[in-house]
């Protein structure tokens, strides 16, 4: 469709032969206007992105629609209007018909568009403020009757002020192409000229028409207008509070529940194998009953449970199950930010925080060359030492955390433009960051404090 080809958001549109008035809806919403026979008729095309900023249709008759749309700092009536069959009086009629609308639906704080197939030339001479001087032709009867009928509603004639080769100005060729001619033409008020970027024809365009497409590129700022809103009910968050504290307390006092910010965590112990089977689906249990009553549901899909284990304990298996379908069990999960596994080795987690180191080092390789040594320091404590830090006195002393040392050494070398073989002591001392090892044991101390 042209309307998308060439990212047009309005189109006026001549001769649908549709009888009636009304809408069609869809990507694109036509808005169009007809007689009582499948004669002539006009219609505006608006994508879906306007059409809630559509706060009125004025439907005149087979020759004239408009649409007012709620704009910043003002609104917007757009006119379409083709002129071409008639005779002088009869345009004369239909001026007078224009005039009326823009008396009603125009005057004041609006800026009017107006769409046209005036059947006129305004001619490549300049008048006023109103045409331009990059028009195509020389100006005919007709011309003067729109160029009156502009002066009089403080409106310009958009198409003759830029400057454009012929072929992007004419608007019309006779049959055979023996002649071309430029009779259409937007209209727009001379407050808001401005506010009009570009107006050209596009040739080549697939219209099934004898006149080219004219398409005006306008910047304006558009309000979406509601039409209704849904009340929503409104949560009694005093009741959800007291809820919570029950829960809270029935957890801590026969569950040794566990919060932690809107986390809650339940801890179970038991002296057996079977005694501990039997509790965990009794507290699974009591946790569905909780959710029952306040109108909760537990996603099955996204809920899984992590078994710790060790190979110096008997590997116990254990099913945990929910309206008769069984939780999945995994290995690794995302816990508070931390990747945790089911050995607690805490490989998972660094292999999961190396990629965005790397990613780090070269963020820092990339803008090395073009900022201070102090910005680069800030990069480093933003994009690489944010991550290491981020529950290092759990897994800062595990053996695959040498690889996050390894990794540190790395983008320190490449600050300060060292090569890979090179000690990286000096180097630390020189930029004042503290090893990953030192970082480890200072916030260890620290969390004991």
């Amino acid at each position: 469709m042209e309307m998308q080809k060439n990212e047009m958001s309005v189109l006026g549109v001549s001769e649908v032969w549709w009888k009636g008035q009304g809408e069609i809806r869809s990507d694109f919403t036509v808005y169009y206007s007809g007689g009582e026979l499948a004669e002539r008729g006009v219609a505006i095309v608006v994508h879906k992105s306007i059409v809630r900023s559509v706060v009125k249709k004025i439907v005149s008759n087979d020759r004239i629609i408009a649409l007012k749309l709620k704009a910043e700092p003002v609104s917007i009536p757009i006119m379409k209007v083709p002129t071409s069959e008639y005779e002088d009086d009869g345009v004369e009629k239909l001026y007078d018909t224009i005039e009326e609308i823009l008396e009603e639906d125009g005057k004041g704080d609006t800026n009017n568009i107006i769409l046209g197939e005036w059947n006129s030339i305004v001619g490549d001479e300049s008048y006023r403020n109103i045409v331009g001087s990059h028009g195509l032709g020389r100006q005919n009867h007709r011309g003067q009757m729109l160029i009156d009928f502009s002066e009089r509603n403080g409106v310009i004639v958009t198409n003759t002020w830029f400057k454009k080769p012929k072929r992007r100005l004419y608007t019309w060729k006779a049959p055979g192409d023996w002649s071309r001619h430029q009779l259409d033409y937007i209209l727009v008020k001379h407050r808001f000229r401005n506010s009009v970027k570009d107006v050209q024809t596009l040739p080549g365009a697939d219209i099934d028409s004898d006149h080219n497409l004219l398409v005006v590129k306008v910047r304006i700022t558009l309000k979406k207008i509601i039409r209704f809103q849904k009340s929503r009910p409104r949560w009694d968050l005093e009741k959800l509070y007291t809820q919570r504290q029950r829960v809270q307390n029935t957890l801590e006092e026969k569950l040794s529940a566990m919060l932690f910010a809107d986390d809650t965590s339940v801890l179970i112990t038991g002296q057996t194998a079977h005694k501990f089977q039997d509790d965990l689906n009794s507290t699974f249990s009591q946790i569905s009953e909780w959710f029952k009553q306040n109108s909760l549901s537990l996603n099955i899909s996204k809920t899984y449970f992590i078994q710790f284990s060790s190979k110096s304990l008997n590997y116990l298996e254990i099913n945990i199950t929910y309206k008769n379908k069984y939780i999945t069990k995994v290995n690794d999960l995302k816990f508070l930010g931390l990747n945790i596994n089911n050995t607690l080795s805490w490989k998972t987690h660094i292999d999961k925080i190396l990629p965005k180191l790397s990613s780090a080092c070269f963020a820092m390789r990339s803008v090395k060359p073009f900022v201070s040594q102090q910005m680069l320091k800030v990069i480093y404590y933003s994009h690489f030492h944010s991550i290491i830090l981020y529950g290092i006195i759990f897994w800062g002393n595990s053996a695959p955390s040498s690889r996050v040392f390894r990794m540190q050494k790395r983008i320190i070398r490449i600050m300060m433009g060292s090569r890979s073989r090179d000690s990286c002591r000096k180097l630390f001392t020189s930029l004042k960051i503290l090893p990953f090892p030192s970082v480890y044991i200072f916030f260890s101390f620290s969390s004991l404090s």
